[in-house]
């Protein structure tokens, strides 16, 4: 097919730079993902004083302020140590005249971060399975086959995958195992770190790490 025919028959047709922005935009994590976590941790951790919350969602609105249009948030770590939890957004290393995409570890920069001391100190988290639900709708939005009206993380199943130690072979070399979950296990397999003193999880545009597990959630799927 010659270019005229590619650009007159194609009704849909759009620009690369396009293309990569609109897929940048729909896979992306929300600019408001750090305030809306901080927020949430720290009613989940006990905090109830209004006054101190509106503080708290200030100082907040003042981060979002300094985003710019090319902070995509590829990641979102959330880590937890007794009584403090600490939430850090990492976006795109974005170059403005890139024409490929190079998503990974290297190219993520630290975008915003904040350290939250919890009211209820070391105790667990309170209501972590409602916690545990708004990460994994979080992580589906950011998922390119959910995106269509009315989708919900009710009806999708999730595999869980951890790395054991094949003692039957030398060396002893880790494989790794699958377990298929639906939504409601995978909510308690989430829940079970979020209710430790000291968790680690990171969101990143493939799984949900629990570092703590060493495990991870991965591969939503329709029913």
């Amino acid at each position: 097919m010659n270019v005229y025919s590619q650009m007159t028959q194609n009704k849909n047709r759009k620009c690369r730079p396009e293309t990569l922005l609109r897929l940048l935009l729909s896979t992306s994590y929300p600019q408001s993902t750090l305030s809306d976590l901080t927020l949430a941790l720290a009613v989940h951790g006990g905090q109830t004083d209004p006054e101190e919350l509106e503080n708290n969602a200030n100082d907040l609105r003042e981060v979002e302020k300094d985003y710019t249009l090319y902070d995509f948030v590829r990641c979102v770590e959330i880590r937890r140590a007794f009584d403090e939890v600490r939430v850090v957004v990492k976006g795109l290393d974005v170059d403005p005249a890139m024409k490929t995409i190079n998503d990974c570890t290297d190219t993520h920069k630290e975008m915003a971060a904040v350290n939250i001391k919890l009211v209820k100190g070391s105790e667990a988290l309170d209501d972590v399975e409602s916690l545990a639900i708004r990460l994994m709708e979080l992580f589906y939005r950011s998922q390119v086959k959910s995106r269509r009206p009315g989708d919900s993380i009710d009806n999708t199943d999730w595999r869980y995958r951890v790395k054991e130690v094949d003692r039957g072979k030398t060396g002893k070399p880790t494989r790794n195992v699958d377990t298929t979950l639906d939504v409601k296990q995978a909510i308690h397999r989430l829940s079970t770190s979020l209710r430790k003193r000291s968790f680690h999880i990171v969101l990143t545009q493939n799984c949900i790490l629990l570092m703590d597990q060493k495990a991870r959630l991965f591969g939503v799927s329709k029913k």
